[in-house]
């Protein structure tokens, strides 16, 4: 049973991939162009909770994430977000506790 969840979930992680990076996957053929933009496409799969596991998708090119959760007992895979972080991480200081990072560089410069 759990070699058949383990398949499950390499499957799904594998249809992910093939999703995402299109045809840079398949054996190449002549053509004029490759797809190759999903190159910096890292998957993390989370710990399982309540028989699913979530999926995560992070492009380091477009600088967006994806959260998709696989269910053990559907056999489906929803998107659950996405997001970019290209802006979030403008941000000197968000949701953040003491010391703030304008107290820091006081006292750094100090």
């Amino acid at each position: 049973m759990a070699e058949m969840r383990l398949e499950r979930i390499v499957v799904v992680v594998l249809l992910v991939v093939v999703c995402v990076m299109g045809t840079a996957l398949l054996p190449r053929r002549a053509a004029a162009q490759a797809d190759g933009q999903a190159g910096n496409v890292t998957i993390v799969l989370a710990e399982m909770r309540n028989g699913s596991v979530p999926i995560v998708l992070v492009d380091g090119t477009e600088q967006t994430l994806l959260v998709y959760e696989y269910d053990y007992g559907s056999d489906e895979i929803e998107l659950q977000c996405a997001r970019t972080y290209r802006f979030d991480k403008l941000l000197t200081e968000f949701n953040s506790g003491r010391p703030s990072v304008e107290d820091v560089r006081k006292m750094i410069r100090n």
